[in-house]
């Protein structure tokens, strides 16, 4: 995947914003490894890469990079809030809710910013946001079935 502010956006130190996803990216995969959580966790590997200088911008703030992160076989939306309703368990709920308050993850409690692969594990996506709290646990509940929203609540609230 390519990701990138247009020429139209006036973002205050660009390559800042993508040295934090970049950086988020690598932490997150240290923190899963850390855990033991490789089967229920991937996390795209993110470069940043410096595009040439275009003098005829097409607006008024020119950029000078993109972000290229690594492509996961992302189950499609409605298989994916399929997943998030029958998938989870206690323990995978215990390793979300372990990455999410360690990372500051406050994104990441949502199905199309938490998605499920193909091959049932849950993809971190979207990294703009971390090391910030609290985290909103209360996100990830309409995802859940019954039985998981009631583990969920008890899990995050004591």
């Amino acid at each position: 995947y390519f990701k990138f502010y247009s020429d139209e956006q006036e973002i205050e130190a660009e390559s800042k914003q993508w040295i934090d996803r970049a950086f988020e990216a690598r932490s997150l995969k240290e923190a899963i490894v850390q855990y033991n959580y490789q089967k229920y966790f991937v996390v795209p590997k993110k470069w940043i890469y410096p595009i040439p200088d275009t003098p005829n911008s097409s607006g008024p703030y020119p950029k000078s990079f993109i972000l290229i992160a690594e492509k996961f076989n992302i189950a499609k939306r409605s298989d994916n809030l399929h997943k998030w309703k029958t998938l989870p368990t206690k323990k995978l709920l215990n390793a979300i809710w372990v990455l999410t308050e360690q990372e500051g993850l406050v994104d990441s409690l949502v199905a199309h910013n938490l998605p499920f692969t193909y091959d049932n594990r849950l993809a971190f996506i979207d990294l703009e946001h971390h090391h910030h709290w609290p985290v909103p646990f209360y996100k990830l509940l309409n995802y859940l079935n019954p039985e998981m929203q009631s583990y969920w609540k008890e899990l995050t609230e004591n």
